[in-house]
């Protein structure tokens, strides 16, 4: 990381910096170079920190924040290093909480701790802290869940609501609790249901719809 000190760069510069950087390191894990994808990313977490430093209750510096954390953590878990994921999926959590609860009304903010707990629910559950993945993957459910209830046009939210919801599914039956396990992949088969009937040639609502019959098998 050749950025050197920070501290005098000018608050436009570390935001541009940082946006540059999560998109090289996106195609760098386009490309299968995770070593240089994690990189990119800890060059953009640099300037992210240094944004919340100045301004740490700043929505646009926790925003971006957050993506620098939650990349490392991503990058982490494609290179199978769940230690490190865990690390920055749980200090992704923590920034997007403290985002959320400091623009409880602002849509693209507040629902990034849905986001987040979503991840630290996988995160857990390759773990297999259970316990844990179970909290996280409720919270996600929740937050989520009330989001796509109040925008029930975004097909993109209501996809990522029924995602949190097999998981949730899948961890109910990890720890025994088959029935719980169904009720979950029922709501997540009316989410996707309701997609296909809004677009039935979509072959990912098709896929996921399948995928979701089969937990319910």
């Amino acid at each position: 990381d050749a950025q050197g000190d920070l501290s005098d760069a000018p608050e436009s510069s570390l935001s541009r910096r940082a946006r540059i950087l999560h998109a090289m390191g996106e195609d760098q894990i386009a490309l299968g170079h995770l070593d240089r994808a994690l990189a990119y990313f800890r060059a953009a977490h640099r300037s992210t920190s240094e944004m919340v430093r100045r301004a740490p209750t700043h929505g646009d510096a926790l925003f971006a924040h957050a993506q620098s954390e939650f990349w490392i953590g991503n990058t982490a878990l494609q290179r199978n290093d769940i230690a490190q994921t865990t690390t920055y999926f749980r200090r992704y959590a923590d920034t997007a909480d403290r985002l959320a609860a400091l623009f409880p009304h602002h849509a693209l903010w507040s629902k990034e701790a849905g986001y987040a707990a979503n991840n630290l629910g996988v995160a857990a559950l390759k773990s297999d802290q259970l316990d844990d993945a179970l909290v996280q993957f409720q919270k996600a459910v929740q937050i989520l869940g009330r989001h796509s209830q109040n925008s029930p046009k975004d097909h993109r939210l209501q996809m990522e609501h029924a995602d949190s919801l097999c998981w949730l599914a899948d961890t109910h039956l990890l720890k025994g609790q088959s029935d719980k396990a169904h009720e979950a992949r029922l709501t997540a088969r009316r989410i996707y249901a309701g997609l296909r009937a809004i677009d039935p040639a979509n072959a990912e609502y098709r896929l996921f719809f399948a995928r979701n019959e089969m937990g319910l098998a």
